[in-house]
């Protein structure tokens, strides 16, 4: 089961890479709250404008997407950006002596290349 979630997501991700698909980004939210594992929930072509409306206030949710920008009219690059949500809420996390609760600071990352 762990395999095929790992290949959904690479799969997701090597379509939001590809500059012939149509796939502008991807996001990823827990399982669950007390879960550490991620799930791919959805995809979509909209661009950031699309994926900023998906975004939920209140989730942890990490997201990938690829973006058009151009210095002038003749050149055009694809540039990637990684967003990390967080939000305010303690999230329960296990660890070897229990669960604990570790506050999260809400904001957004955001890191281009």
């Amino acid at each position: 089961m762990y395999v095929a979630l790992f290949l959904l997501h690479i799969a997701a991700y090597l379509d939001v890479r590809n500059d012939k698909s149509e796939t502008t980004w991807l996001l990823l939210d827990y399982e669950s709250d007390r879960s550490d594992k991620l799930k791919l929930s959805q995809t979509g072509a909209g661009g950031l404008e699309e994926l900023t409306n998906v975004l939920d206030d209140g989730k942890a949710q990490f997201a990938y997407a690829r973006v058009t920008y151009s210095n002038d009219k003749e050149s055009k690059r694809e540039k990637f950006i990684l967003v990390v949500r967080l939000y305010p809420a303690p999230r329960r996390r296990k660890s070897s002596t229990g669960s604990m609760f570790f506050p999260i600071r809400c904001g957004l990352v955001l890191a281009a290349r």
